[in-house]
């Protein structure tokens, strides 16, 4: 009994200090931390000037959304290179910008440079840091907005295992770039020598079927969530429409 006891102990002990490792990666590395505005920001190098620009950029991005909640805090753990801080690979992604857990909601940047404001994939991708944390943020405010419903919402999960609604209205809040309709329809018809990876075409047509919703159909975010509704559908509507007005698609500035 006494020997159960024990290894039943041990048992607890390590689940505790894996869940503590998870939750809270601040208290082991990162021993660099600032905060400003609503933003908790740990870093494995000293922050710099340049993180308040970055951080006010992503502040404005994400007021943008009828879901914003300026009583949130949000955590963000940005790693200077991919071959640090795998003590558990449950925490950086392997292959995206960031990612963010859902329930603890820690943002993990992948790899980050403050000074340069550019994000990188291990592929070799770059990214505006500060569009990637507005992207993650936007995550943390749809789990927190609709957390006791999202059981309830029908599924939209891609071919390629993505919630396209999810990740088109986050990328929807944070780019801040203007396309023009011809670059827009040869991407989507792959008429150009521009050549997206499976990963970036998929997210850009999330994007784009999300900008179409929200900026012509005028949708509501909690419409979005609860309607059953096909991306390719909502494609080829939105093409039909390009073709015939000939207008162009602005993403939110």
């Amino acid at each position: 009994m006494k020997k159960i006891l024990k290894y039943s102990s041990i048992v607890i002990l390590l689940i505790v200090l894996i869940i503590i490792i998870i939750c809270f990666p601040q208290l082991y590395y990162f021993d660099n931390k600032l905060t400003y505005k609503n933003f908790n920001v740990y870093s494995d190098k000293p922050i710099t000037p340049e993180i308040y620009l970055i951080l006010d950029k992503v502040d404005i991005l994400i007021k943008k959304s009828e879901i914003y909640d300026p009583t949130l805090q949000f955590k963000i753990f940005i790693r200077s290179d991919y071959s640090v801080h795998n003590a558990l690979p449950w925490q950086f992604s392997n292959s995206a910008y960031a990612i963010t857990r859902p329930i603890i909601r820690n943002i993990f940047i992948s790899k980050g440079n403050l000074q340069s404001n550019v994000a990188y994939k291990i592929s070799g991708g770059s990214r505006h840091l500060d569009e990637i944390i507005a992207h993650e943020t936007v995550h943390v405010l749809i789990e927190n907005k609709f957390k006791n419903d999202r059981a309830k919402f029908p599924e939209d999960w891609t071919k390629t295992g993505f919630l396209w609604k999810e990740e088109g209205y986050a990328d929807y809040i944070a780019r801040d770039s203007t396309l023009d309709i011809n670059k827009v329809l040869s991407l989507l018809q792959n008429k150009t020598d521009i050549k997206l990876s499976t990963y970036e075409l998929e997210y850009f047509k999330y994007w784009f079927a999300i900008n179409y919703l929200f900026e012509k159909k005028k949708i509501k975010i909690k419409e979005l969530m609860q309607s059953q509704i096909s991306l390719d559908n909502i494609l080829n509507d939105a093409m039909h429409e390009m073709n015939t007005h000939g207008t162009k698609s602005h993403p939110p500035k």
